[in-house]
């Protein structure tokens, strides 16, 4: 397990190859900024070392600190790091209902900047449709 503290800030992820051609990042603490882009940089370290690009993200255990301004700007840091358009990430959140908007949102706003990014609240149908994607199409 990786460790990465931020001040007073701590989150804590682990990678695993969950089957052949899905990773697993498996999150808990707060997730910030600093920590985001760091495990985001090792998850597509670890991807590229498999040549691997779908990614389940499970972000149940965590709090988040977003602002919509930062959600907005998250395609611009997944590009900014190379993670290939052609990725496909499914994230497991938390049901919250007073953030189905902003969920929504950053789905629409990934499409839009040329990522499959979908939002899951239980992860047996994140990872039904990471192997719909492995299936359907060449990574």
């Amino acid at each position: 397990m990786i460790q990465m503290r931020n001040e007073e800030r701590t989150l804590f992820w682990e990678l695993n190859n969950v089957e052949q051609g899905i990773i697993e990042v498996n999150a808990s603490g707060i997730l910030d900024s600093k920590s985001s882009r760091l495990q985001h940089e090792e998850a597509l370290d670890y991807a590229k070392r498999l040549n691997s690009f779908l990614f389940l993200l499970d972000y149940r255990d965590i709090r988040a600190d977003a602002t919509l301004l930062r959600v907005y700007e998250l395609p611009v840091i997944y590009h900014e790091l190379g993670v290939p358009r052609r990725s496909k990430i499914a994230i497991v959140l938390p049901q919250v209902k007073s953030a189905e908007e902003d969920y929504e949102f950053y789905e629409t706003v990934c499409y839009n900047r040329g990522y499959e990014v979908r939002l899951f609240e239980e992860k047996k149908h994140a990872l039904d449709w990471l192997r719909l994607q492995k299936n359907n199409y060449r990574l």
